[in-house]
């Protein structure tokens, strides 16, 4: 009775070999990254701790020496970020933090924070991502639904911790060229920090008291990347955010959940892979279906025909809140008098 083929679930991972993770050199070298940094929070510990588990995640012979040859930056960056957690007065730190928010009657959000970092006496919380790969946010493209991932822990962290100001959201690129010798080694946070004096400087206490090896005054915070301290003793404020900026990502991340859950639920699956510009792949050849997939060459799409698109969407989610409103408010009318004055509040 069926018109359409069916693929069984057999076929697809037994025949095509495609599971919904697998796990490839690059994931299980990011999970071993991850897994060093974050014990080494606490516990100072060498190669010679993780050579069993080399051994057992790595197989060839060709993955363990491109792995001996990469690790010991993790054990630079852990050793990194113990000393800036001794510099910080957001020093409760909280490894792996799983939280989920309802977004509506049956669409839940849920994260895992690589890293938070929280001062419970001032209320103040940061977050760090792990990245083994180029990655860094995208501040403009946020209101178009893309570079997401820092603004989406902002809204998790905005419902976790509500009387809590948000200090800095970043990205510790954890891997760098080996052979790029001006990047390697210093595995600063990159992202968005509060334009606010004291704030910064409970980020960083020592900033604008270390000096190099000549005396002179370091103006650069050792970890945070944009963060400089002018002669006056004063934030420069190139390198940070004003506080409603990270309401406005919060803000632009939940609305980008939204009309992407409505989508979901509506069935809207279109093949529209974005490839942003010539520096950027077809996300496609990361897909484990892209060759059984019934895409076309004309189906990807760039960054403007992306907007335009999703400004579309935008405009019918707004649509159809307006009429949910009117909805509620035609139902209440007619009801007690105090039902109105709910419904509009």
């Amino acid at each position: 009775k069926m018109n359409k083929p069916i693929i069984s679930e057999q076929f697809l991972k037994r025949v095509l070999k495609l599971q919904a993770f697998e796990d490839t050199f690059f994931s299980k070298l990011g999970s071993l990254f991850h897994k060093i940094i974050e014990e080494g929070v606490t516990t100072i510990k060498t190669k010679k701790d993780y050579e069993q588990e080399i051994l057992d995640t790595f197989q060839t012979e060709s993955e363990r020496y491109f792995i001996n040859s990469l690790i010991d930056q993790a054990f630079k960056v852990a050793s990194l970020n113990r000393e800036f957690h001794s510099q910080t007065t957001l020093n409760d730190i909280k490894a792996e933090e799983s939280k989920v928010i309802k977004l509506s009657d049956n669409v839940y959000l849920a994260g895992q924070v690589d890293k938070a970092m929280i001062d419970k006496n001032s209320k103040l919380i940061a977050v760090v991502d792990y990245k083994t790969g180029k990655v860094k946010i995208e501040k403009s493209l946020v209101e178009y639904g893309l570079s997401l991932q820092l603004p989406l822990y902002a809204l998790m962290l905005k419902d976790a911790y509500k009387d809590y100001k948000i200090a800095g959201l970043y990205i510790q690129n954890v891997l760098e060229d080996p052979h790029d010798e001006e990047s390697l080694g210093e595995y600063k946070l990159k992202g968005l920090t509060i334009n606010d004096d004291k704030i910064v400087k409970k980020l960083d206490s020592g900033l604008g008291t270390r000096t190099n090896d000549e005396g002179k005054m370091e103006h650069s915070s050792k970890y945070i990347d944009g963060v400089k301290v002018n002669n006056d003793g004063l934030i420069g404020k190139t390198g940070t955010v004003e506080e409603s900026v990270f309401d406005e990502l919060a803000e632009n991340a939940k609305e980008a959940t939204n009309i992407a859950s409505e989508r979901i639920l509506n069935g809207d699956f279109m093949i529209r892979p974005l490839v942003k510009d010539e520096y950027h792949d077809n996300p496609c050849i990361y897909c484990p279906c892209n060759d059984i997939c019934l895409k076309k060459g004309k189906d990807s799409i760039d960054l403007q025909e992306y907007k335009e698109q999703y400004e579309a969407y935008r405009e019918a989610y707004k649509r159809r809140l307006e009429q949910r409103l009117e909805e509620r408010l035609d139902e209440a009318s007619s009801e007690e008098p105090s039902s109105v004055t709910s419904a509009e509040e």
